[in-house]
């Protein structure tokens, strides 16, 4: 039966490159030759104790410090480098009958993997998910076995923040040997004349014997209530050593639609039988749905006219770089939601699996794009992958195969985006395709090739593109552009600071406002992707870590403009006022206040009295100049003559205590989960206060270990690893991970002026999702064998590699049963005998230990050990035999 195990627990990691001495002797290149061809920290018996032990997800890049000189400003000013991690795992004897997998969701930039001493992967991108087959190299039973995992990240992809390292979830997968193959369901489902619903299945199924097989493979669907709603079976002979794709259909009547307001989900339960034998069962999550896009219309799901209301995302999150638990994932989606936002766009690259789960939950239509626009082997592999990957998933609607090439306008560009194209439709004719274009929109290139065009800020080519393709819809897959600060009401340039008011602050972006009404008045716009949905590091100029566009900043805190996307994206009656009204030292002065609200009118009052009232133009917002004086404002918004909205801010006192607030409804005793806090500061009366910038230490008291954390201002270059962090304009983030002990988790935020206050989180003790148990290297010395004559044991071994400038080599015999004399001679080519010798000899016939220590010896040297035992040749009463490697310090 198939397992699939996670392996994210217990890396060991080194930061930096170990590069192993050249070696110049037979001894030494000749095995190098070989099919083990692992050299230092590569190989299976280096010696890792000292390094650091780390869980994944993991990027060592935002454990840097920021430094002007000698970084990009595209990667947020962190220095990228090189970094090592291993990890030992065992395999039980009954395994040797499965096929053995490893599986990495992603590493960036560049890496390079070993398992027991052999190459097995290079991987060139950090987006790609890949999949590496372990079965002919893999040790059963006591025998460890070692992967190695050396990461580049000094190479990049793109011009944003991309982290380095082990960022996303890694895997090991145990199936029979004949199993269905990595993402080797495609479950499409098309709606039928007659309203019923026909589900084309098709597995691909693996048969990794040296024989052909008969089976029998059974699909049945399954929905959220456990209900099966059919299945279909088919028997027949899968060859040897070859993958057979299967074909099945079910008719399925009145499901359940899955939309972005019911986003209903169904199962298909593929099950694998040899001989009544159960083989294999593999789930694939998918949905029902139409997607229609219609010219001069726009896009319909489900028959319904839906707008895009999207977002465009990178990965990285505040406090924790790329490394982004499932938990903060949730909670920026979340976030999204609340805005109205309806759809994502994945920025630019595949996105983590469970990213592309919770869409589908939480119902948020996905742009999926490739990170390559290539038509090599290598280009073509990335994009099938991602295809194949992500194709049962019900919000993915679009394939983007490129974003802003130079080679977007010219033949060349054509021919690549054809040939890209012809392969997405090759493996799912579903769906439609996109490039997201920054010119060449007339030249009838790549415009050409693409079923819908998708335009990245110049709103000016709307209207032409359109008249030059009435047949074909476009996209705003780009847009807005702007600066704003959260909290910021005033410009202040040298800090990277800028005015939270929707204004045009870039020659080629606008405003939001006016972007959306662009968009939203032109029915062959089939929506929009604003220029970015949260903000995130890089793209940016000194003193600033961080691009500041987004209506949501890089911890999750909503920006004003959160409020003005809601009055166009949000049904909900709503009603915001910008700014706060704390402007000590500024009475009398005129303050711009700002009202955004999605109903007919709104009308202001400030201490009581009526500023007026002002009719909302669709795209804009109530604007009022109100002289400053303390007190209160409050804002009503009204609809057909009453009230439905109203929003109160007031001035407040000094702040006085800590307020913590836990942005989840529950938290799991899983060692994977984490609790996303946000502290702010409140005065006497309770009000937060939205000035208060004071510093404050998170502590882990229990049941956790502290990630990160962040405060939103983007010319704040406190390390993320730091536990002391300022608020900034009133908010500050810390993120805890939760470990698999009982208890609740315990965490303390403390001022020296506003005192402490803490958390007890009480959490669900949850079944641990099935992980590889951790283990401990041994460094054994086996593969002992008798001496022609029966006199004594011998090996032959290398020493293991090791650090020499801090390390001395030991041999260790822990228990050996009687008296006993070694003889350990040390070989180097071209010699034939042994150029340095050790001898030892243990007096006592007691059982007890015999350590040998070994000056001055080189990682892979070659050894022959020989053992004359008191009471004869039993490899029992030798005992266990190791290396140990003491400081030098």
């Amino acid at each position: 039966m198939r397992e699939q195990l996670l392996l994210d627990f217990g890396w060991k990691f080194h930061k930096g490159d170990l590069v192993p001495a050249p070696w110049r002797t037979l001894s030494k290149v000749y095995p190098q030759s070989k099919s083990e061809n692992a050299q230092g920290a590569a190989t299976a018996t280096y010696y890792d104790e000292d390094w650091k032990q780390v869980d994944l997800p993991h990027d060592y890049m935002i454990e840097n410090e920021v430094a002007e000189r000698d970084q990009t400003d595209c990667h947020g000013y962190l220095p990228r480098g090189i970094g090592w991690y291993r990890r030992a795992f065992r395999l039980e004897e009954p395994d040797r009958q499965r096929r053995i997998a490893l599986r990495f969701d992603g590493v960036a930039t560049q890496c390079t993997v070993w398992v027991n001493n052999h190459l097995l992967k290079r991987s060139f991108s950090g987006y790609s998910t890949f999949e590496i087959d372990l079965t002919d190299y893999v040790e059963f039973g006591d025998n460890l076995n070692h992967i190695a995992v050396r990461v580049d990240s000094i190479p990049f992809e793109g011009w944003w923040y991309e982290g380095g390292g082990m960022y996303r979830h890694d895997w090991l997968i145990k199936t029979d040997k004949v199993a269905v193959d990595t993402w080797g369901t495609w479950v499409k489902p098309e709606k039928q004349p007659d309203g019923s619903w026909l589900v084309s299945v098709e597995t691909t199924v693996r048969n990794d014997r040296n024989e052909e097989t008969d089976i029998t493979i059974v699909s049945e669907i399954w929905d959220e209530a456990g209900r099966s709603h059919g299945q279909d079976d088919v028997s027949l002979k899968v060859p040897a050593r070859e993958k057979t794709v299967i074909p099945q259909q079910l008719t399925m009547h009145d499901p359940e639609l899955w939309s972005v307001d019911n986003p209903h989900l169904y199962c298909l339960r593929t099950t694998l039988t040899e001989i009544d034998q159960e083989m294999d069962h593999y789930d694939t999550s998918f949905g029902f749905r139409t997607l229609d896009f219609i010219p001069n219309k726009g896009f319909f799901l489900n028959g319904t006219a839906v707008k895009l209301k999207g977002v465009n995302m990178h990965q990285d999150h505040a406090g924790i770089g790329v490394a982004v638990p499932e938990r903060v994932h949730e909670f920026r989606l979340r976030r999204l939601k609340e805005m109205g936002c309806n759809a994502y766009r994945s920025s630019h690259h595949p996105p983590t699996p469970e990213l592309l789960d919770l869409c589908d939950r939480l119902g948020i239509l996905v742009m999926d794009e490739t990170r390559s626009f290539r038509s090599t082997e290598d280009g073509f592999t990335e994009l099938r992958d991602m295809i194949i990957r992500d194709r049962n998933h019900p919000c993915v609607f679009l394939w983007s195969i490129a974003n802003e090439e130079p080679l977007q306008g010219k033949d060349r560009g054509r021919r690549i985006a054809e040939t890209m194209r012809f392969h997405v439709k090759k493996l799912d004719n579903t769906r439609p395709v996109t490039i997201a274009l920054n010119g060449g929109f007339l030249e009838r290139q790549t415009t050409e090739v693409v079923d819908i065009i998708g335009i990245n800020y110049h709103m000016f080519a709307y209207d032409p593109v359109y008249e030059q393709y009435p047949e074909k819809l476009q996209i705003a897959s780009e847009g807005g552009a702007t600066r704003l600060t959260r909290g910021v009401y005033i410009d202040n340039p040298e800090k990277g600071h800028f005015a939270a008011y929707d204004l045009k602050r870039r020659s080629l972006g606008t405003t939001f406002r006016d972007l959306w009404k662009q968009v939203n008045t032109r029915d062959f716009m089939a929506g929009l992707f604003i220029w970015s949905g949260m903000d995130y590091r890089g793209e940016t100029v000194w003193p600033s870590l961080i691009y500041q566009g987004a209506p949501i900043d890089i911890c999750g805190f909503p920006k004003d403009s959160f409020y003005l996307f809601q009055s166009f994206w949000s049904d909900q009656p709503m009603i915001h006022i910008v700014p706060h009204w704390n402007w000590s030292n500024h009475d009398g002065d005129p303050v711009v206040v700002w009202v955004y609200a999605n109903s007919e009118e709104a009308e202001l009052f400030h201490n009581g009295e009526s500023l007026g009232v002002h009719k909302l133009e669709p795209y804009e917002p109530g604007k009022w100049i109100v002289p400053y004086a303390a007190g209160e404002l409050v804002a009503v918004a009204r609809s057909g003559g009453k009230a439905v909205a109203e929003k109160r801010v007031k001035t407040t006192g000094e702040p006085v205590r800590i307020k913590l607030k836990l942005e989840q409804t529950e938290l799991r005793a899983d060692g994977q989960d984490v609790a996303v806090i946000t502290v702010s500061a409140v005065d006497a009366e309770g009000l937060e206060v939205p000035t208060c910038n004071a510093e404050v230490e998170c502590e882990v008291i229990e049941h956790g270990r502290y990630l990160g954390g962040a405060n939103g201002d983007p010319s704040d270059h406190t390390p993320a690893f730091s536990s002391r962090w300022k608020m900034f304009n009133g908010l500050c983030q810390f993120i805890v991970r939760s470990d698999n002990s009982p208890g609740d988790l315990h965490v303390r935020v403390k001022n020296d002026a506003l005192g402490t206050a803490e958390l007890h989180i009480k959490r669900e003790i949850d079944q641990l999702h099935p992980y590889v148990p951790l283990q401990q290297s041994e460094w054994k010395i086996t593969g002992w064998g008798i001496s022609d004559t029966n006199e004594y044991l011998k090996v032959n071994t290398r020493i293991p590699e090791f650090d020499q400038s801090a390390r001395e080599a030991s041999i260790v015999f822990e228990h050996i049963a009687g008296k006993a004399k070694v003889w350990i001679g040390h070989y180097s080519w071209p010699h034939d005998h042994a150029i340095k010798e050790f001898r030892a000899v243990k007096e006592t016939s007691e059982p007890g230990a015999l350590k040998i220590e070994l000056p001055d010896m080189d990682g892979k040297d070659m050894l022959e050990i020989k053992v004359w035992l008191e009471i004869g040749t039993s490899l029992d009463e030798l005992g266990k035999v190791r290396w140990q490697f003491d400081s030098k310090i």
